[in-house]
C-alpha cells in the first residue's frame, strides 16, 4: 500500500497538490468544493499506476455497492461497514498485499437490523 501511494504521489504530484491546495483553503466544504481536483486525482491515478487499475476493474461490484450506500446512508455510515468490509477483502486480493486484519463489524445496536 505504501509503495502504491509513493507511486501516486510521483506520477501525479501536480494533482496531488492541488487537491491538497484545494482542501486547505476549504476545510468546511472541501467535499463539494475540491470535486474537480478529486476526479483529476483519480484519473491521473488510474491512468498511471497499475495496481489502482487493476483494483477498480476488479473491485467495481464491490466499490458500487460500497458507494451506494454511502450515499444512501449519508448520516450514519454503520450500514456500510459490511461493504467497506467486501470492498476492502477484494483490494486486498487483487492487489496481492495485505493490509493487516480489516476492523471487525461492530454488532448492531439494540432496536437495530
Amino acid at each position: 500500500m505504501e509503495n502504491t501511494l509513493q507511486e501516486v504521489a510521483e506520477k501525479c504530484a501536480n494533482e496531488l497538490f492541488a487537491l491538497q491546495a484545494c482542501v486547505t483553503s476549504h476545510p468546511n466544504d472541501w467535499d463539494a468544493a475540491c470535486w474537480r481536483q478529486r476526479q483529476a486525482l483519480t484519473k491521473c491515478s488510474e491512468d498511471n499506476v497499475a495496481v489502482l487499475r487493476k483494483v477498480k476493474e476488479a473491485c467495481a461490484d464491490a466499490i458500487k455497492l460500497y458507494d451506494d450506500c454511502l450515499q444512501a446512508n449519508p448520516q450514519d455510515p454503520k450500514p456500510c461497514l459490511a461493504p467497506l468490509r467486501d470492498l476492502y477483502n477484494c483490494t486486498e486480493k487483487t492487489a496481492g498485499v495485505s493490509f493487516g486484519a480489516p476492523p471487525p463489524i461492530p454488532a448492531p445496536e439494540a432496536g437495530q437490523q
